[in-house]
């Protein structure tokens, strides 16, 4: 079985994949409304508040479709802050809902600057939300968060301001509450350490006052929340997953918050040195701590050697990024250990087939 240093799926602690071959409970079950309301109450807590986290069957996609489905009215402005692959898909998932979007955009391992965003929401007072990606999985960067935030508040109290968090809820520090945040989107199967097939969408109270109605019913934001306050479901939810993410999020509660996210960056700095000290090229400015991206000249030639010598299974870049770049997973239970034995396998891999930087 492959040793996954992907950006999702990761790998599973064991007791979180145990957890996954136990007889399936019944949705409506006493015993499950026991692990529910356990779960709900560790969402809140890994978004640093204390508002119930709607929990939606599907990927993170499906979570962030969910979001702007139900933010976001034909006609209306909203701000997208985009600077990889996924960013540029909340640009189109905007404009197939007929909003008017606004798209700040950076070259793919690049960021956009505060300023730009700043004059951007103070020269569209009609800009009903604008979203940011925090870490974008296609580049291997992130964006110091809070100083966007701050400025964007200061600017329009106002606007709602969303967060895609696929890749750095429970990964790098993000609170909800302190920061004045809207809405977060993420999914279970990176830094929650659980399968795929389980998103999460927290909603501020401001936000919670405009949600508007979606035409799909799973989708519809405000009846899941409601939902989720009381710990339940209004339709039959992947069961066996939720147990998983449960597992998941108590063994993060144990471990504590801030140290998952100062282990997310410690890992990443030990991975990111070790490249640099093989004469690899990091890829951007390379400051997310779920996924690096580095300069290989023949990534298809390396990773297959990884994974037919050594069982290890890392990712190939996205878009235009295919043909020179690959991104390794640091998300999840990973440890120092794990980097150690990565690096000394791109060192045999590198000396073995001869890939540049």
């Amino acid at each position: 079985m492959s040793r996954l240093y992907t950006p999702g799926p990761v790998r599973l602690p064991f007791d979180v994949a145990a957890a996954g071959a136990l007889q399936p409970l019944h949705h409506r079950s006493a015993e499950f409304r026991l692990i529910a309301e356990k779960l709900f109450t560790d969402l809140s807590a890994l978004h640093c508040s204390s508002r119930p986290v709607a929990l939606l069957s599907g990927s993170g996609t499906t979570g962030m479709d969910a979001a702007l489905a139900s933010t976001i009215t034909a006609g209306s402005t909203v701000i997208v802050v985009a600077f990889g692959r996924f960013g540029e898909r909340i640009i189109t998932m905007c404009r197939n809902l007929g909003a008017n979007v606004l798209p700040l955009t950076a070259e793919w391992g690049d960021v956009v600057e505060p300023e730009v965003i700043a004059d951007a929401v103070r020269d569209n007072p009609t800009a009903t939300a604008c979203w940011l990606v925090h870490s974008e999985t296609s580049t291997g960067v992130a964006i110091n968060l809070r100083p966007v935030l701050d400025v964007i508040r200061s600017i329009r109290p106002d606007i709602l301001i969303g967060i895609d968090a696929i890749t750095s809820l429970a990964v790098h520090e993000l609170r909800a509450d302190e920061w004045d945040v809207d809405i977060i989107v993420s999914a279970s199967q990176k830094g929650l350490m659980a399968p795929p097939g389980l998103s999460t969408v927290w909603i501020s109270e401001r936000a919670e006052e405009r949600l508007v109605r979606t035409a799909a019913l799973t989708l519809n934001i405000a009846d899941i929340l409601r939902a989720a306050k009381d710990a339940t479901f209004l339709w039959t939810p992947p069961v066996t997953i939720i147990r998983q993410l449960s597992v998941a999020c108590s063994r993060i509660q144990k471990e504590g918050l801030e140290n998952v996210w100062q282990r997310h960056s410690h890992i990443s700095d030990v991975l990111r040195q070790g490249l640099r000290d093989r004469g690899l090229l990091l890829f951007g400015r390379a400051t997310s701590n779920a996924v690096t991206a580095v300069h290989i000249a023949q990534p298809r030639e390396f990773r297959e050697t990884l994974l037919r010598e050594f069982d290890i299974l890392i990712a190939g870049g996205q878009g235009h990024l295919a043909s020179n770049v690959v991104r390794i997973g640091t998300c999840g239970d990973h440890t120092v250990t794990d980097m150690l034995d990565l690096l000394w396998a791109i060192d045999v891999v590198l000396a073995r087939v001869g890939v540049d930087s």
